[in-house]
C-alpha cells in the first residue's frame, strides 16, 4: 500500500464520519431520533453512531466490502480507519467536549 492512498483513505473516511456524526447537516435527524427514543438501547446506539472511532470502524469494513478501502483484509481496514478517525477527531477538537 502506498502512503498517499492510506492518507487519502483516512481523510475521506474521517470526512464522511464527520458529516454523518457531527455536522449541522445531520443534526436535525440525530436530534429527532434522540427526542423520540427514550429507551437506553436506542440512546446507546445513537452515542455509538456519533462516536468517530465507532463510525470509523464500520466505514472501514464497509469500504473494504465495497472495494474502496486500500487494504487486503476487512480487519485491517476497520482497525486502521477506527484509529485514524479517533486521532483526527482529537486533532480537530471533536473529542474536547
Amino acid at each position: 500500500m502506498e502512503l498517499i492512498s492510506l492518507l487519502t483513505w483516512s481523510v475521506v473516511a474521517f470526512g464522511l464520519a464527520w458529516v454523518i456524526a457531527d455536522s449541522k447537516l445531520t443534526y436535525p435527524f440525530r436530534k429527532a431520533w434522540a427526542d423520540t427514543q427514550r429507551s437506553s438501547p436506542a440512546v446507546f446506539l445513537l452515542a455509538l453512531f456519533e462516536c468517530p472511532a465507532c463510525l470509523g470502524w464500520h466505514l472501514g469494513w464497509a469500504g473494504y466490502l465495497f472495494g474502496i478501502a486500500p487494504f487486503t483484509s476487512w480487519w485491517q481496514a476497520a482497525f486502521f480507519t477506527c484509529g485514524s478517525s479517533l486521532l483526527l477527531a482529537k486533532y480537530v477538537g471533536m473529542l474536547d467536549e
